[in-house]
């Protein structure tokens, strides 16, 4: 059922009704406006502004100290490249009024006396100096491929002592001939040092003239022919059993003499070589076999002669 104050609105002019409105609106906005702007509002509305006017202050601040980092740093660079434009002119001008230059010598303009040029004795000179280090290298490194074989059949007449007396066993001859294939190998390294040539072989070498080439050709095929030799004895123990006395090893080399270490190929000058590294009860003889190296350890003796070869250098 309806209230009296619903039906005195519906009997209502539309006049009335949109003065009602409007009074309502009025209120309303009475209310807005009270809200907004009271004590808390405007405190709130103050410091927000202020905190927008602070932090536009500071970026301010921020791009202005960038663009001045970034000015100074152009004038840093600038004054740094300026100087070092003066210093290049100036050094040029020094050295271009020096009468003495020392260093490495280049060609020089002969119109002007600024530069001394090299000669033809300094080259000579120059040229010299560097092939006699290589000629050092090359004869130490050749040198120390001896000692080591040397060393190496030191220690194996160690381990063998108790057995010289006895023929020759298979287990000494792949002793003997690991020592040899290593030997080999490192002459072979040697050769393509002294020729400066991986593709080399020992015909490139110059036996006629060079003494160091000449050593390392008598190593290299010496060493040769005794590991070819030592390999022949090895299959024949193989296919025919051990030797049962020192007469038959004996019998073995004459029935093989181009296995005998009398036929083994060597030169004159690795022979000379040998000689030199020899000790005072030593002696390089003339066997049919070859064990000929000595049972005292001579190679580790303080006078043992070391950096021997390298004096051919100098001739």
């Amino acid at each position: 059922m309806q209230s009296d104050e619903e039906f005195d609105i519906d009997n209502r002019s539309k006049e009335e009704i949109e003065a009602d409105i409007r009074e309502r609106e009025k209120k309303q906005r009475i209310k807005y406006l009270i809200k907004k702007y009271s004590g808390f509002n405007v405190a709130k509305k103050i410091i927000e502004s202020f905190i927008k006017f602070y932090v536009g202050i500071h970026l301010f601040a921020l791009r202005a100290v960038i663009v001045l980092a970034v000015f100074l740093s152009v004038l840093v660079t600038l004054g740094f490249i300026f100087s070092s434009v003066i210093d290049s002119i100036s050094n040029l001008m020094t050295d271009s009024d020096t009468e003495n230059i020392s260093g490495r010598p280049y060609l020089a303009n002969t119109s002007e006396n600024s530069v001394l040029p090299i000669t033809e004795e300094e080259v000579s000179d120059m040229m010299a100096e560097y092939y006699y280090k290589e000629c050092v290298e090359d004869a130490d490194f050749i040198e120390l491929i001896y000692d080591q074989m040397k060393l190496n059949n030191y220690y194996y007449s160690l381990k063998f002592e108790d057995e010289f007396l006895n023929p020759v066993t298979k287990n000494q001859l792949s002793e003997k001939i690991t020592i040899l294939e290593n030997t080999y190998e490192l002459t072979k390294i040697a050769l393509f040092i002294r020729t400066n040539n991986i593709d080399s072989n020992i015909e490139d070498l110059d036996i006629q003239e060079d003494y160091i080439d000449s050593v390392l050709y008598g190593m290299f095929v010496n060493t040769y022919d005794h590991l070819w030799a030592r390999y022949q004895m090895l299959e024949y123990i193989e296919d025919n059993g051990p030797f049962n006395s020192n007469s038959e090893v004996t019998e073995w080399y004459l029935m093989n003499e181009s296995y005998s270490a009398v036929n083994w190929r060597k030169t004159d000058e690795y022979i000379d070589f040998i000689q030199n590294k020899l000790g005072p009860d030593q002696d390089y003889g003339n066997h049919i076999v070859d064990e000929y190296e000595s049972k005292s350890p001579w190679i580790l003796d303080e006078n043992y002669p070391r950096y021997t070869l390298r004096e051919a250098c100098s001739s």
